[in-house]
């Protein structure tokens, strides 16, 4: 049996990793712009702040879209694109759109398709440099425009300045949980390939997700090079392919090394990750008592979209089948109503999961009525 000593409630989990001075780099850069703006008469562009939001929205798409274009100009098709809380996704041969209301002051996310060996540095430094290029175009251009005809009706022009001007601080070389800067990954990939090639490999595993492709037929390398990275989202994805090839010990290893390095990642991740011990806690571990401390803990670090699934897994290790049945069909509902993409291949290990806990669930209710 593995240890796992965060898993079992031996050691706490540790801690949210706060970055002082990331929030004092970005206060030195950004406080001589406001003290200059603030105290001289510059000529600047006026703002609606009616306009300003849709300006958004519009250059962040502009930014994303860059990201995606270079990237199918150097082998990189498109997999989804998300701006704001607007997000369409590949899904196996199909795509998803759907609305995601908790990201609808968000930034944006580009997805891109890589092959399995291609692993060109040169491609994805040009992918991820074309965000910020394009904001500097389109922030040049709204000023050229400004020049030429001011602020335009209700400011439009002005607002879309500003808009355009957020793009710019992608150029700051900075890290947020899991996320990066793209001036961050462009130092990455320059300064340190090899560790880069930990996070193109999880890219690279990502697409054959997206594509279909279920976890345990994902590439060997390519999952062995993802796995190489101490990051949590290369061990939540090597945690889902273990359990895929129903390799208990080995996903609990991952499972228990994603916990590890959680101080680093933000609340939504973390909540994925004590949602997940929860249902190992209840369905490996067969410790009920644990699995809802794990519940609870999520439940406190933000309001889930949803629980069923972790009730369903925490209502079988109680034996009450009923009830867990009851979960799972909820959770299903939840997966179509969020179009959450059945042609994925992470998807589709889930559902087989939750089938297989169905049938469990039937032939235990049917085993009790025969007695």
């Amino acid at each position: 049996m593995p240890a796992t000593p965060i898993l079992d409630m031996e050691q706490d989990p540790p801690l949210p990793r706060t970055h002082w001075w990331k929030w004092f780099l970005t206060i030195v850069i950004l406080l001589p712009i406001s003290f200059l703006i603030w105290f001289y008469d510059y000529d600047l562009p006026d703002l609606n702040p009616w306009l300003w939001l849709p300006g958004l929205y519009v250059m962040i798409a502009v930014h994303e879209l860059a990201h995606l274009a270079v990237g199918y100009l150097t082998g990189m098709p498109p997999g989804g694109i998300m701006v704001g809380g607007f997000v369409l996704m590949r899904s196996g041969d199909r795509w998803n759109f759907r609305f995601d209301r908790r990201r609808i002051f968000g930034g944006g996310m580009a997805v891109p398709l890589t092959a399995r060996d291609d692993f060109r540095v040169g491609a994805f430094a040009w992918m991820v440099a074309a965000g910020p290029v394009a904001s500097l175009i389109t922030t040049v251009a709204c000023w050229l425009a400004y020049q030429k005809y001011g602020s335009g009706t209700w400011d439009w022009i002005g607002s879309f300045f500003w808009a355009s001007a957020i793009g710019l601080l992608s150029i700051i070389p900075m890290s947020a949980g899991l996320h990066k800067s793209d001036a961050a990954r462009l130092w990455e990939l320059w300064t340190k390939p090899e560790r880069a090639k930990g996070w193109m490999a999880l890219v690279a595993i990502q697409s054959e997700s997206m594509r279909g492709v279920r976890p345990r037929d994902w590439d060997a390398t390519l999952t062995a090079q993802m796995l190489a990275s101490p990051s949590v989202w290369a061990q939540l994805m090597g945690y889902y392919r273990h359990l895929d090839e129903n390799d208990e010990d080995a996903a609990l290893d991952c499972l228990e090394a994603a916990l590890v390095a959680s101080a680093s990642s933000g609340k939504p991740v973390r909540q994925i990750l004590y949602l997940e011990a929860a249902e190992v806690c209840a369905l490996i571990r067969h410790n009920s008592t644990k699995a809802r401390t794990w519940r609870e803990r999520a439940l406190k670090l933000r309001k889930p979209e949803s629980v069923a699934c972790t009730d369903g897994a925490i209502a079988m290790s109680e034996g009450r089948f009923e009830d867990a049945l009851g979960d799972i069909a909820r959770t299903r509902e939840f997966a179509a109503r969020r179009k959450l993409g059945s042609g994925n291949g992470l998807m589709r290990s889930a559902m087989d999961r939750l089938d297989a806990r169905e049938s469990v669930c039937r032939e235990e209710i049917e085993a009790s009525l025969a007695e």
